[in-house]
């Protein structure tokens, strides 16, 4: 492996150890050389980002996570977050006028605008014998944009005094909350009438989420604060590194951790898989939540919850991930959040799953990846983890022309849509779960931890061991809904634990003084 070192005028007292180079690790990596302790990030793969990468293929760089960034603009917490982080100044946004661009099986064209106003006209245009529940999703979108949610924080008296302002002086998002997190967007489905709706809905996203998931979502959108950052997530994931490095944090690449020491029920340091060993005052794991669990630490140390979690909890299903570059601009179809959903002419079977629809994001809006007169193509396609596990481990030729077969599948629904499509292709590729297995660790390919269901959401999840002190978990796996807010501020919230350690006081505001 190699280090990266750079020194600064902060004076290490204490030695933290973050284990996985994504969101989380760089997050909780600058959130503790702000606050002082010498750090240490542990990445196993050649590459930082976690999920969170890009990658290069025939002049294309392909943006392998971003659709949006929660807290893009000014008004709300994240928004400071980021910019403690370094990845608002200096970046360029492009905002969206539409959340989605969706063609229904009968051919209607919704457009999900993420202007409330603009959308809401445009629903009851659709379909006015809707008009009670398109008046009721709107006005929750409208007061989540007027009180956006806060950011969390892990000391308690902070915790306490958030929950009271929010009581008592943002009442309107309390009972957003009480009203809409129990609800499915499945089950918020069945009350419309209009097919193309009900089909949106269920089909938008996972129809087992949560709606406050969702209209969280688009109230950040119709804030202004849900935009996406050009160049996607390779640029994103530089400029944490750059943050990360000029604070003068240590970076160890192709460091596979094989556990975590823990001595006298306290959390010591990590052991690699080429028989090294690093000390360490505080450890915090970013890494899959399986792999740290039961793998790096061991059942004898895991509370009944913890161990219980995999059988309680849904986790997001597999992915296969299509990428392709086209020597097209696309022009007729207009840029939105999350891509334009649209039938497939051939159901395309993915593992046991069969899609009958995908939406596929026309990144004619991002010039950063691709030529002039050239367009990045993506989409993702739900799929069973079992399925390729399987395949992989029975018969890798097998496994490569499953995946190849998907491939052209995809560009057959697309060839029919596009006619010549096929002519100007300049690469066309495809990641399966176990790529994600492979580059990532995560549990059975997960993307995302744990499915935002109304089930997921109640849940408290532990961030801390009782039988374990000085260890903390952060990252997708101890926050339903995965992505990159709950990534960063999990890491936040695991320095602010350390910060609690040592009797310190956590700043996280100090990180601006070195933009």
């Amino acid at each position: 492996f190699y280090v990266i070192k750079k020194t600064t005028s902060a004076m290490a007292t204490k030695k933290v150890i973050v284990i996985g180079g994504g969101i989380a690790g760089l997050s909780a990596g600058i959130y503790s050389r702000v606050n002082g302790f010498e750090t240490h990030v542990f990445e196993a793969s050649e590459k930082l980002g976690g999920v969170c990468q890009s990658w290069s293929r025939n002049g294309y760089q392909v943006n392998g996570s971003i659709h949006w960034l929660m807290g893009s603009g000014p008004g709300n917490e994240f928004y400071e977050m980021w910019r403690e982080l370094g990845v608002i100044e200096n970046t360029s946004f492009y905002h969206h006028s539409s959340f989605i661009e969706y063609v229904g099986d009968g051919g209607t064209k919704i457009h999900l605008f993420t202007d409330v106003d603009k959308l809401e006209h445009h629903l009851l245009t659709l379909s006015p014998a809707d008009a009670v529940p398109i008046h009721e999703w709107m006005e929750a979108i409208r007061t989540l944009s007027k009180y956006p949610m806060p950011l969390p924080e892990a000391d308690p008296m902070r915790m306490a005094w958030s929950a009271a302002r929010i009581l008592f002086t943002e009442f309107p998002l309390v009972r957003s909350l009480i009203q809409w997190q129990p609800v499915s967007l499945r089950q918020f489905a069945q009350r419309f009438q209009h097919p193309a709706i009900k089909e949106l809905l269920e089909t938008f996203w996972h129809p087992e989420m949560s709606m406050i998931f969702f209209i969280m979502q688009q109230a950040f959108a119709n804030m202004g604060a849900a935009s996406y950052p050009l160049g996607g997530s390779g640029t994103f994931v530089e400029k944490l590194f750059d943050r990360y490095d000029y604070l003068g944090g240590h970076l160890h690449m192709r460091s596979r951790v094989e556990k975590i020491i823990v001595k006298d029920g306290c959390a010591q340091g990590i052991a690699l898989t080429d028989g090294t060993s690093h000390k360490a005052d505080y450890v915090i794991s970013t890494a899959d939540g399986y792999q740290t669990l039961f793998h790096f630490l061991g059942e004898r140390h895991l509370p009944d919850k913890l161990k219980n979690i995999f059988e309680d909890l849904t986790p997001f299903p597999g992915m296969f991930y299509f990428s392709a570059g086209v020597r097209q601009t696309f022009d007729e179809i207009p840029p939105s959040i999350s891509g334009f959903s649209m039938p497939l002419y051939n159901p395309v079977k993915v593992g046991n799953a069969t899609h009958a629809r995908s939406a596929f994001q026309f990144y004619t809006f991002d010039p950063t990846l691709a030529d002039t007169g050239r367009t990045l193509i993506t989409a993702m396609f739900h799929t069973d983890f079992g399925f390729w596990k399987n395949v992989y481990d029975t018969d890798i030729t097998q496994y490569r022309n499953e995946r190849q077969r998907v491939i052209q599948n995809i560009l057959d629904n697309l060839e029919m849509r596009f006619p010549g499509l096929r002519e100007r292709l300049d690469f066309a590729d495809g990641a399966t779960p176990m790529t994600y297995v492979h580059e990532t660790g995560n549990y059975h390919g997960s993307y995302e931890g744990w499915l935002p269901t109304p089930k997921a959401l109640r849940y408290q999840i532990p961030t801390e061991l009782p039988e374990v002190k000085n260890l903390f978990l952060a990252g997708h796996w101890v926050a339903a809904g995965g992505g990159m807010p709950p990534a960063a501020f999990t890491a936040r919230q695991a320095v602010q634990r350390v910060c609690r350690e040592e009797d310190l006081r956590f700043s996280g505001t100090m990180a601006l003084k070195y933009a």
